[in-house]
């Protein structure tokens, strides 16, 4: 016999069915990215990000100023990006807990659950039912393309991108709908977050203008005018970004170079996010270019067949016409069809806020489907689809775990490429496992010229006391990349041993003006100093160590120019 619920507990009981979503959203998430828990930081960037970062180790007021600085006193921009607020997330968590990765890697997964809810959210604020809300919200959360995003700690950028992301979407959608500026000005703060995490977030006036244009039927002047703060924010963080990649070397020649061939490489992409979200198989930190040359008029086509499935459906479906604009639009920061230094056809990371997009053309679809065949059926489907990724998800986090675990997978899924060669020789050296990784560090270095390879090999020639050959190494690294800090300071080591003082200062300066605040080269240089017979030199050094961290001011005015 069936016993209604008292009028009491009635609060109690719509407080617990409202949260039951939540909670088996939060509970696929755990179980999907369980294996982070154990994960470690990795070489490929996390040493930037984290590992060698003076202003991660050293939060203080000077720090935080120097991270909004275009010429950062402690330390050159991770990525040669202007990402401050990722920096400051990272300062705080290691000012806490210190360089434990579990740290870092809860952080990462608790920004993934609270971005999942808030995307939930955002598609009943654009009309979707809740169930198909809440498939595409867990097909969000739990997707193997969603793992490199989250189990990498340098793509931290991307989870606090997209999460302001969504909450200035969030925003501007209740903003249009009920008209309270507050609305608006949390909106514009957020989108101005997004932009301080991560560049790519420059699209988030064009999406903005998608929503109101496409699917609010607003005039296309009128919207732009209540963007164009925005719109001039962005536009200064594209120019910081240009500098920043054009002074550090990052702006590499692309060898697509006309127009028609970047359009195919983006079309390619494009189609090739789609097809990996339909059968995500064979996933991969990076996806090589092929060669395109016979198959551009067909990647071409492409573009107008998405262009007329978008103004199509956009009065029977409007906002899988929105969704698929968002895909696009969502996309185009990554999409290379402006040259940029990237040499890659597509990563798995930059699909992490387009995902957006394609996942609310799919809430679209679902919501219509649901309302024309079986429920029943349907949502069971869904279900196991959503569960089967979720599963996916689980045994390619594991292979996030560390260096040598997702280099040696990704040797397996592209065993030509050069990039996973190159990362599982150096993890196979810093595990310690030299007899296995000099062999490949040697047969590297004869078709690359890449700094990395070349301090290793100085570093293991430097250990084995084969000083004349690790100072041909080193002299290779630092000609590959004069502006890179590891080698100059392994050169200067080795000079040192060489008894070749004079040499090795010049280079315990350079090292110095690359990093003011590196806490080695002091005392290494003052030793040399004192061999060259510079005693007064080297006791002014010495005593400059005693003295407190410089004030970012007054370390500007002394450090060497970079």
């Amino acid at each position: 016999m069936h016993h209604p619920i008292p009028h009491s507990l009635s609060p109690i009981a719509h407080v617990l069915r409202s949260t039951r979503p939540a909670l088996a959203l939060s509970a696929l998430v755990l179980l999907a990215y369980m294996p982070l828990f154990s994960a470690q930081l990795l070489l490929w960037d996390d040493a930037s990000f984290i590992t060698h970062n003076y202003r991660i180790h050293h939060l203080s007021l000077a720090t935080i100023s120097d991270l909004f600085r275009l010429k950062p006193i402690y330390g050159p921009h991770p990525f040669a990006l202007f990402t401050p607020l990722t920096e400051l997330t990272a300062a705080l968590e290691y000012l806490l807990a210190g360089p434990n990765p579990r740290v870092f890697h809860v952080t990462n997964i608790l920004l993934h659950l609270i971005s999942t809810l808030l995307f939930s959210r955002l598609l009943r604020s654009l009309g979707v039912s809740f169930a198909p809300a809440w498939f595409a919200a867990a097909a969000f959360a739990v997707h193997p393309l969603q793992v490199e995003s989250v189990a990498w700690i340098a793509q931290r950028k991307n989870l606090l991108s997209l999460l302001f992301s969504l909450a200035t979407l969030y925003l501007h959608i209740q903003w249009r709908l009920l008209a309270r500026r507050p609305y608006f000005l949390g909106a514009l703060f957020c989108a101005l977050c997004a932009l301080l995490s991560k560049p790519t977030a420059v699209a988030l006036p064009l999406a903005l203008l998608a929503y109101d244009v496409s699917f609010l039927r607003l005039r296309f002047l009128h919207s732009l005018r209540m963007h164009l703060p925005l719109c001039f924010a962005a536009l200064i963080i594209v120019l910081i970004n240009y500098h920043l990649q054009h002074t550090s070397g990052a702006l590499a020649p692309l060898s697509l170079r006309t127009a028609f061939e970047n359009l195919a490489v983006a079309a390619h992409a494009l189609v090739l996010y789609i097809a990996k979200f339909l059968f995500p198989l064979h996933l991969a930190p990076v996806y090589p270019r092929s060669n395109l040359s016979p198959h551009i008029a067909w990647w071409i086509l492409v573009v107008p067949c998405l262009t007329a499935l978008i103004y199509c459906t956009r009065h029977r479906l409007p906002l899988f016409s929105l969704g698929l604009l968002w895909y696009v639009i969502l996309n185009l920061p990554t999409l290379q069809l402006i040259p940029t230094g990237l040499q890659i056809l597509a990563a798995d990371r930059f699909f992490y806020l387009p995902s957006l997009g394609l996942l609310s053309a799919a809430a679209a679809l679902i919501d219509a489907w649901l309302t024309r065949s079986s429920q029943l059926l349907t949502r069971c489907a869904l279900l196991a689809l959503v569960l089967s990724w979720a599963f996916l998800t689980h045994a390619y986090a594991r292979v996030w775990h560390d260096d040598l675990s997702l280099w040696s997978y990704t040797r397996r899924v592209f065993p030509t490429l050069a990039l996973p060669q190159k990362y599982y020789a150096i993890a196979l050296y810093q595990a310690g496992c030299t007899n296995e990784a000099l062999p490949l560090l040697r047969s590297i270095s004869q078709r690359q010229q890449d700094f990395r390879v070349f301090t290793l090999l100085a570093d293991a020639e430097y250990s084995a006391r084969n000083l004349t050959q690790a100072l041909h190494w080193a002299n290779a690294a630092v000609a590959s990349a004069p502006s890179a800090l590891a080698p100059r300071f392994l050169r200067a080591l080795v000079l040192s041993s060489l008894n070749l003082p004079a040499l090795a200062t010049s280079d315990w300066y350079a090292v110095l003006a690359l990093q003011p605040l590196h806490p080695r080269p002091p005392s290494l240089l003052a030793a040399d100093l004192l061999a060259l017979g510079l005693t007064n030199s080297a006791l002014t050094l010495s005593q400059s160590q005693l003295a407190p961290l410089p004030s970012p001011s007054s370390q500007q005015s002394h450090s060497s120019p970079r």
